[in-house]
């Protein structure tokens, strides 16, 4: 068993996950011996339950959070850690993010190593590529693009129930960690998520009444329903708030102890969280050369420019790690500036070790690739 467990409560659509993919990623290559478990959240439900809380809020007399605004925020959010995203992103209207939550949760309960490329070529297909993967098809045909994963079989999961199923636990365990935040460490600002209409929009009782989690039993805290920076929660003088679930992105770190932590954090507080120690990356250390000059200030890409150092052997194994990955994330993983960690992955390309996949991502060829592309 690994020393240190993480649960990572995330969502294919959350634009948030998808600019802290480079720091993820980079957590992932330094630190293997961490064991990594994808929870799913739901962060857009379907849209009649959006629907049903815009009524409410109305009814309340606050004004209901446009599908249009939102968009807008979150393509300026996914993009801020330098990560593709499509122009216009789901500019007809907010898919629901559903189906492909309950793909990822129903093929890491059937094939757990695949679970982790499945979230990510959810997430590149949603965000990078702006398709509203909002029907069953569409969910198995990109899920059946991962090596491993066949896509009749999570079609059958969608279409049967299991893969609901399987999503509910993940809502259920997202609920049960929201509901001890108070007991454990938390870093940064977590966010939460109203619980109770997600869960009775997939666990219907046996009269077809939907029924909420825990019996109707109420967690005490805030809820962010995914607007940015507001809060839902019991009014002032009431006795029982809201049931909240754990939102995107968060990390439940368990090693001796308990941490909660946002993953947008730096990350040097991420690995400490995980108790590690900051890698060193970049320029080898007794390349007395380079690094008597980047001593003297001279710009990192410069001194770089300078050193007898083979960078595509240092960014190869990154990319033969994760299989596929935009530049941003090799930058962030390996320590290596833009320009020089661009040059190394072109070099790579001419050697034969790497191809072009996009204007900023590259994939290793067969024969050099890892275990397959991971979040």
């Amino acid at each position: 068993m690994a020393s240190v467990e993480v649960e990572q409560f995330t969502d294919p659509f959350s634009p948030w996950c998808w600019a802290a993919q480079p720091t993820l990623r980079r957590l992932r290559y330094e630190f293997e011996d961490v064991a990594w478990t994808p929870r799913m959240t739901l962060l857009v439900p379907d849209p009649a339950t959006r629907a049903g809380r815009a009524e409410r809020d109305a009814a309340d007399g606050e004004e209901p959070d446009d599908d249009a605004m939102r968009r807008t925020r979150w393509a300026a959010t996914a993009a801020a850690g330098g990560l593709p995203v499509a122009d216009g992103l789901w500019a007809d209207s907010l898919p629901s993010s559903r189906l492909a939550c309950a793909a990822v949760a129903f093929v890491r309960e059937s094939a757990p190593d695949r679970a982790l490329p499945v979230l990510r070529r959810l997430r590149v297909a949603a965000i990078a590529e702006g398709r509203p993967l909002d029907e069953t098809d569409g969910v198995a045909a990109v899920v059946g693009e991962v090596d491993g994963v066949e896509a009749a079989a999570v079609r059958r999961g969608l279409d049967d129930g299991r893969a609901a199923d399987a999503l509910v636990e993940d809502l259920e365990r997202a609920v049960e960690v929201a509901e001890g935040l108070d007991a454990v460490e938390v870093r940064g600002d977590v966010r939460l998520l109203d619980a109770a209409e997600r869960l009775r929009s997939l666990q219907p009782d046996e009269s077809g009444a939907e029924t909420p989690p825990n019996g109707g039993e109420t967690s005490g805290a805030a809820a962010d329903d995914g607007r940015d920076g507001e809060t839902r929660g019991a009014e002032e003088g009431n006795e029982a708030a809201e049931p909240t679930l754990l939102g995107p992105p968060a990390l439940r770190v368990e090693r001796e102890s308990v941490v909660v932590v946002d993953p947008r954090l730096p990350f040097s507080r991420l690995a400490s969280a995980l108790g590690r120690a900051v890698p060193q990356t970049g320029i080898e250390i007794d390349d007395v050369y380079a690094t008597s000059r980047m001593a003297r200030h001279v710009p990192r890409d410069v001194a770089e420019s300078l050193s007898s150092q083979d960078f595509g052997a240092t960014v190869r194994p990154y990319l033969a790690r994760f299989g596929e990955a935009y530049l941003p994330e090799v930058v962030a993983g390996t320590g290596v500036s833009r320009d020089t960690c661009r040059g190394a992955l072109d070099s790579l390309v001419e050697r034969g070790q790497a191809e072009r996949v996009g204007p900023e991502a590259w994939r290793i060829v067969e024969g050099g690739r890892g275990p397959g592309p991971e979040t």
